[in-house]
């Protein structure tokens, strides 16, 4: 054996040299100017919604005592690349000194829950509210990935990217208007996890809870850590590459003698000999099973198979999380709203949500705080001023003390409506415990039931479309409340209680600010900022042995990621002393700050997205006196007894009775025109009628309007017209137009008159009028009829039938608006990919063919060269043809990519063209195989109104 080893001493030495820099390298890297934005900082975003992006399930940290919930990615996200959807974050202010006093001594439920509460919530500064309070403390609770998410510190791959958070923008806020929501909604969103290394789909996501779980063991400093296990990871791709360097000179014998002298000795001489030990026992037992480590996705996956899952168990085992993502809601001044981020079917799960148990209303109570002879805030009496703004997110009943704080992502974003196309039901996870709806509520946060152990779901009514926004019935008392609340706030807003002028907000002047330049200290004394906000920034500094006075000013430096933009980094400077212009148009600044009475320096080239606006202590949206506060009910059929598509949107403010839009019409005398009948190509090959059995109706019959005393019907040409849903409490109406140009006399003419030669143009004129006014950015409906109406609730009705009957799939199938979205961003499939992994049946690839005249023949070895149009106008039809294949596919410098297809025009003639992008393809279904093709479709036209369908002959005509 020694000679064996002796004769091998090159390769041992090498082998010791490779592990030796493996354990003890460095392991931070640098920052590359490539794919940097101006400071230095890049931000990757996965924008793909065609497959769920995170699942929640069974952490793999649970055990048979303590199981939990864990997050697991669905997809593959590269590192640095934001996880799931970004979430709300909802501030409590002094939570415990509120809770806290002589009355409620530590073994009572209230303070219980208090720890409960303070378990499962992050530090404030963590969401944007360093600055909230002037005294005292706030937590936030973080929906999704913020509540849900495990701990493992030893594979630690998520934490919170701060600076968006910070730095986020407006989304549904109207900066200025005062509206009975302010004081009601959280101002904090936009908190979302980044990944720290490459996560791959299956892989559970560990989030960085701080100092808050120690990684030393009873081992002290043997134990492994995070960085031990990085290492490895490093250690082992090394391993396998000196193995495969030295294939031919090793026999079995010898790879597995040299193998064993890694692991064991040399090893030793790397770590020590108790980790030594430990990193033995993981890694597998021969060399040619190294890449199987690999495969696992690292050490600790392959040690604890478990921390990854195929897509399928999680598909079986899980719940989707990223279903929602937040928008400027529908509803005018309801702020953010939750909408679809992908197609979601009726009775299926919207979002999953965990909840947090509050036994007792009252730990949201806020009483006046002052501080005590050690400087903390403690209660001055027990009269209570106020409600946590957490109330209006949690869930509760008008006969039960309990609160359900939920923790569901993005669920505190689906406002509510009288009309929803959501509901609550409890879950049928395994992690439900369900017999907790039996238990006295103040048993929930004991000890043995201090965890997430209850689980609602939020599951839609009816098909919800991508991108639409999602409702829930808050309830009769909640509306009670927020009818008198509204009530109220007018009065108050009369009587000069509130500023008819809102004032600006911190978030307001980020916006404002995004592309312009912060004031100079100069400026500012001409021009301050409002008084409720401050201008705070992230100060990182070069270690350049500058003075920091105003001739040798301190260096701000780019960190390795923005990350590090992090709230202990934020400071306020005292002002900015000047502003430069970089080439690239971004903006640079100058600024002093004064660390402490012994230090102030300057700092220079200190970059504009380094620079965040703060609302001052106590003046945020959540301090407004008397703001609106209620919990959303939970049903009565669900709370535990014991024992619609595309919408049209106004583009700008519209008064109340303006028009909304004008609507010239196209007559159509008839109904029975839209019939549809049985076809078949006569003997010269077009297509001609076999009988006059109807077998359905055209799909423009959904977009006339109509009456159900009248044959006619009235295409509308007015712009978007057609977008404009039903409600039952509408904004806006139908009415005639006094336009010139509306022939009011045809009013009166028999319907057949109106496609005759002297009436064959368009001569009627409706127009869509406001009933009040409606805000930039509303949707605007029209209440369709009672007719429509009934005929809706039946076809709905007859649907679920179908769906249960498995007359209709379950799982509707992808169509090509489907596949363009799921394509929008990865490449189209090559010939061989495509054998293996078909595109869906009832859909095709296009391309718009348009080639150059480079006289190439068109063979695979000389292809010829697509080439770009004048303009984008030239994507006409004539040019869509379908490829017989793609040959090939090749990513361009810019991340673009551009492909080599075949292309068999005719019998006679076939050829191969090269560059050809990504922008050039589209997906298309196949024939009679589009929704509109769906079976026994819903099919009624738009009723007008009585008092607006003429009378006269127009009516009674429905049987003639």
């Amino acid at each position: 054996m020694m000679v064996t080893i002796l004769l091998r001493l090159p390769l041992l030495l090498t082998a010791l040299l490779l592990l030796l820099v493996a354990a003890h390298g460095q392991s931070e890297s640098t920052v590359s100017a490539a794919g940097s934005s101006s400071d230095g900082i890049s931000d990757t975003t996965n924008t793909d919604n065609s497959e769920c992006g995170l699942y929640l399930a069974v952490s793999s940290t649970s055990t048979d005592d303590n199981t939990i919930w864990g997050i697991y990615a669905g997809k593959h996200y590269a590192e640095g690349e934001t996880v799931g959807v970004p979430e709300l974050a909802v501030n409590t202010h002094n939570l415990r000194f509120n809770v806290v006093s002589l009355r409620h001594p530590p073994q009572t439920s209230l303070i219980k829950s208090l720890g409960f509460l303070e378990e499962n919530f992050w530090v404030g500064e963590l969401v944007g509210a360093k600055y909230e309070l002037s005294k005292g403390r706030s937590i936030s609770l973080v929906s999704g990935s913020g509540s849900l998410g495990a701990a493992s510190p030893k594979a630690t791959n998520a934490n919170w990217h701060q600076q968006k958070t910070w730095q986020r923008q407006p989304l549904g806020e109207q900066a200025g208007v005062a509206h009975p929501s302010r004081g009601a909604i959280s101002p904090f969103y936009d908190a979302v996890l980044r990944t720290l290394t490459p996560v791959k789909a299956g892989s559970e996501i560990f989030v960085d809870y701080g100092n808050t779980f120690d990684e030393k063991s009873e081992d002290g400093e043997d134990e492994l850590t995070k960085d031990d296990y990085l290492k490895l990871d490093e250690t082992v791709q090394q391993m396998i590459h000196f193995f495969d360097k030295h294939r031919a000179e090793l026999d079995p014998d010898s790879k597995r003698e040299i193998y064993s002298f890694i692991t064991k000795n040399v090893m030793t001489a790397a770590v020590g000999a108790t980790k030594a030990l430990k990193i033995a026992a993981m890694l597998p037992p021969s060399a040619d099973e190294l890449a199987d480590v690999v495969s696992a996705g690292g050490v600790l996956q392959y040690v604890a198979p478990t921390s990854s899952q195929p897509t399928a168990w999680l598909q079986e085992h899980g719940k989707c999380m990223d279903n929602l993502r937040a928008g400027a809601s529908t509803i005018v001044n309801a702020g953010r709203g939750a909408f679809a981020t992908r197609h979601i079917k009726q009775a299926s799960t919207i979002v999953p949500v965990p909840l947090l148990q509050i036994p007792n209303k009252s730990i949201l109570n806020i009483y006046p705080l002052k501080p005590n002879s050690s400087g903390e805030l403690s209660r001055i009496n027990d009269t209570v001023t106020g409600t946590q703004l957490l109330m209006n997110y949690c869930f509760g009943h008008p006969d039960s003390t309990m609160l359900l704080a939920p923790t569901g992502s993005n669920v505190g974003l689906i406002n509510h409506h009288e009309t929803p196309n959501a509901k609550l039901v409890w879950s049928n996870h395994t992690l439900h415990e369900k017999h907790w709806l039996q238990l006295p509520p103040e048993q929930l946060v004991t000890n043995d039931y201090a965890y997430v152990g209850l689980v609602l779901e939020v599951v839609a009514l009816r098909d919800i479309a991508q991108g639409e926004e999602v409702f829930l019935d808050y309830g009769v008392e909640w509306v009670e409340a927020w009818n008198k609340h509204e009530q109220v706030w007018q009065e108050r807003l009369a009587s000069g209680d509130l500023p008819s002028k809102w004032p600006l907000r911190a978030l307001d002047m980020n916006a404002a600010y995004a592309n312009k330049p912060f004031l100079t200290k100069e400026e500012l004394a001409r021009s301050p900022y409002p008084k409720n906000v401050g201008l705070a920034v992230f100060l990182m500094l070069a270690n350049d042995g500058a003075s920091g006075t105003i001739d040798d000013p301190k260096t701000w430096t780019a960190p390795a990621s923005n990350l590090a933009f992090t709230w202990e980094y934020l400071v306020e400077p005292d002002f900015i002393e000047s502003v430069a212009t970089n080439a690239d148009g971004s903006f640079s600044y100058t600024i002093k700050w004064t660390k402490d009475e012994n230090e102030a320096f300057y700092v220079k080239d200190v970059p504009h997205s380094a620079f965040v606006f703060v609302d001052a202590s106590e003046t945020s949206d959540q301090f407004t006196k008397d703001p609106f506060r209620h919990y959303i009910s939970i049903p009565d059929d669900v709370f535990p007894q014991v024992n619609a598509g595309r919408g049209a949107f106004a583009t700008r403010h519209i008064k109340q009775a303006s028009t909304i839009v004008p609507v010239p019409l196209l007559q159509i005398p008839n109904k029975s025109i839209l019939n549809i009948y049985p076809l078949k190509p006569n003997s010269s090959g077009e297509l001609s009628r076999i009988n006059d059995t109807v077998t359905g109706t055209q799909l423009l019959m959904n977009y006339c309007f109509g009456h159900p005393d009248s044959t006619m019907l009235l295409a509308p040409t007015g712009s978007n017209v057609g977008l404009i849903n039903h409600h039952e409490t509408p904004n806006a109406k139908l009415v005639w137009s006094n336009h010139t140009l509306h022939e009011k006399h045809w009013l009166q003419l028999p319907p057949e008159q109106l496609v005759t030669n002297d009436y064959a143009y368009v001569g009627l004129v409706l127009e869509v009028v406001a009933l009040r006014d409606i805000a930039q950015g509303e949707e605007v409906f029209l209440d369709y009829g009672v007719e429509w109406v009934e005929a809706w609730n039946k076809h709905e009705q007859v649907w679920q039938e179908r769906l249960a009957s498995g007359d209709l799939p379950s799982k509707w199938p992808l169509r090509a608006l489907d596949m363009n979205a799921a394509y929008a961003n990865k490449p189209f499939l090559t010939k061989e990919e495509l054998a293996r992994s078909p595109y869906p049946k009832n859909v095709g690839l296009a391309v718009f063919l348009m080639l150059a005249n480079d006289g190439a023949s068109g063979t695979i070895d000389d292809p010829k060269t697509w080439t770009a149009p004048a303009s984008n106008l030239a994507f006409t039809w004539e040019y869509l043809v379908e490829p017989d294949f793609i040959e090939s596919v090749a990513t361009n410098a810019d991340g673009s990519f551009s492909y080599t297809i075949k292309w068999t025009k005719d019998e006679n003639e076939a050829f191969y063209v090269k560059d050809v992008p990504h922008s050039a393809f589209v997906f298309v279904d196949a024939s009679e195989t589009s929704d509109q093709f769906t079976k026994d479709p819903f099919r009624h036209y738009i009723q007008i109104p009585d008092d607006v369908f003429p009378q006269g002959p127009w009516r009674n005509t429905k049987k003639q």
